[in-house]
């Protein structure tokens, strides 16, 4: 912006409040990132995990579609139910539940039993009927 006499001034930006970068928000927690690698097909799917998410695939009789629907990845053929597992935030965990599916879960080789949370790790692996799931925890908040 020219002054009066024809030179360049200065603008001052406007004062903005001092934010604390060590502290979380006060409000809303944010959410986790995780990839899950989809192993039969090499796909990768990233959510965010701000509460509880459904992994399953499309119920076309009732109209209903999980959450995270597995159904473009073949999950029908490898047996994933319609609300097969449950993943949620436990405090600062990640937990994740069997939702009394047809052809079960294991997590890391271990059959879960329907109904009982389990933590979820990096690294972890899920088998939801005979869909191989690599869970990658990529961002926790509590961490930053």
């Amino acid at each position: 912006m020219l002054n009066k006499t024809g030179k360049l001034s200065q603008i001052t930006p406007p004062k903005t409040a001092k934010r604390d970068t060590d502290t979380m928000d006060l409000g809303a927690m944010r959410p986790w990132r995780i990839a899950l690698w989809i192993r039969p097909v090499e796909v990768q799917l990233i959510i965010d995990l701000h509460g509880q998410v459904m992994l399953g695939r499309r119920d076309t009789e009732n109209n209903l579609v999980a959450h995270v629907d597995l159904t473009p990845f073949r999950a029908e053929e490898f047996g994933v139910s319609r609300g097969h597992l449950t993943m949620s935030l436990e405090g600062n965990q990640v937990m994740v539940i069997d939702n009394h599916s047809l052809n079960l879960t294991h997590l890391n080789g271990k059959a879960m039993t329907p109904g009982q949370p389990y933590v979820l790790r990096n690294g972890d692996e899920l088998l939801l009927g005979m869909m191989n799931i690599q869970v990658e925890l990529l961002v926790n908040p509590l961490d930053q």
